[in-house]
């Protein structure tokens, strides 16, 4: 026993290492094969990972069949919901050759990585599913490193890249590696390289994907992992004992999971900026003491004129910053009507002549501290 402790602590450490090395140096050293140094170095942990705890064989049992089939559809009816909704957004043509040489090439490193991730992640946690900080770190440290993998290179330099990629990016990244997680547990590794297999790869194989945007593809990244991890815990409730019942009900749908999934979709909605009202942190001392730098505003969209009125809080476009400045004046020119604000902080009004077209909105009201996470990413993304 004791020995498997020390096992799961050296497994885990040299993953970390391997984390902290892919972090900082494997991505910014520009290094012509760091794929392929990347791929082999998670092979090799995960053969690493079966010496030292073993590898459970994965038995197809009543309750796995049910998770796999179950897996395999809800799969399914996302391509189905994903090309049916390309019907009314339209498609877009796959920019990866499609010949049978160039689709081996490209799907081989995926493939390999997949492969090594996911028998790592499965001979940990089987080893451990009965201690949950072994379950917690493993699932902790393989969010990392595809959250690294994943942003490498992402430019964040305003908050509403940060907002986006927060959403489009990070967000999903942790319900998928989460669900993948508890997946891994209760259904075993088919399943699990089922679902990654083909979510990870169709891109480099399908002619035309759907032009579904950021916003939709968020949600369902958020919404597919989610649903399965939902419809796992309905397995396990129904195909268990009694005793297995009770032990997993704290792990069972519960309001508070569907109230979450809600909140989430919500936020990400508002975030893309594609609907009525949006959300924005702030990142600046400008409007200071009325917003604060770390608050976010909500905000409505605004296409006439007449809906604006000095005293008014606007978001609007200036080059590629978005700017939250208050409405001090609107002075006609003809047929023209120009817009022009100042921050509350300010000593001067901002030099520059809004028209509607500028304007994305107005201020509604503000939540406070609510963009904090973001603003501290970004000071990590600038030291970096």
């Amino acid at each position: 026993m004791a020995k498997r402790k020390y096992n799961n602590i050296i497994i885990l450490l040299i993953f970390a290492a391997y984390v902290i090395y892919y972090g900082t140096f494997l991505t910014k050293s520009g290094f012509e094969y760091s794929e392929f140094i990347n791929v082999a170095a998670l092979i090799v942990i995960a053969f690493i990972s079966i010496l030292l705890l073993g590898f459970r064989r994965d038995k197809l049992t009543a309750t796995k069949k049910s998770i796999l089939g179950m897996t395999i559809t809800e799969v399914l009816l996302f391509f189905a919901a994903s090309f049916g909704l390309g019907l009314v957004t339209g498609f877009l043509r796959n920019s990866y050759p499609l010949d049978f040489i160039s689709i081996c090439k490209n799907v081989c490193i995926p493939i390999v990585y997949l492969v090594g991730i996911e028998v790592f992640r499965y001979t940990t946690l089987n080893a451990n599913n009965d201690k949950k900080p072994i379950i917690i770190m493993t699932t902790i440290l393989i969010t990392i490193l595809e959250l690294t993998m994943n942003l490498n290179g992402a430019m964040m330099y305003d908050f509403e890249t940060i907002f986006k990629t927060t959403s489009a990016i990070i967000i999903p990244t942790i319900i998928k590696n989460a669900s993948l997680s508890y997946l891994a547990i209760y259904g075993g590794l088919k399943p699990v390289l089922f679902y990654r297999l083909i979510m990870d790869t169709y891109s480099y194989i399908l002619p035309i994907v759907p032009d579904l945007g950021d916003y939709i593809n968020s949600v369902i990244g958020i919404l597919l992992p989610t649903v399965i991890y939902m419809n796992t815990a309905r397995i396990i409730e129904e195909d268990l004992d009694s005793k297995g019942k009770e032990e997993v009900k704290t792990t069972g749908i519960k309001i508070g999971d569907i109230v979450m999934v809600a909140v989430i979709a919500i936020l990400v909605g508002l975030i893309s900026g594609r609907f009525t009202f949006g959300l924005i942190g702030i990142g600046s001392e400008s409007m200071s003491p009325n917003i604060e730098k770390g608050d976010s505003v909500l905000y409505m969209k605004v296409k006439n004129e007449n809906d604006l009125k000095e005293g008014d809080i606007l978001v609007f476009n200036s080059g590629n910053k978005i700017i939250i400045h208050r409405l001090v004046e609107i002075k006609k020119d003809g047929n023209k009507t120009y817009f022009i604000t100042k921050g509350d902080a300010n000593n001067t009004n901002d030099s520059l002549n809004l028209t509607i077209d500028n304007i994305r909105g107005k201020v509604l009201f503000k939540i406070k501290y609510l963009s904090y996470p973001t603003l501290l990413l970004k000071e990590l993304v600038d030291k970096g």
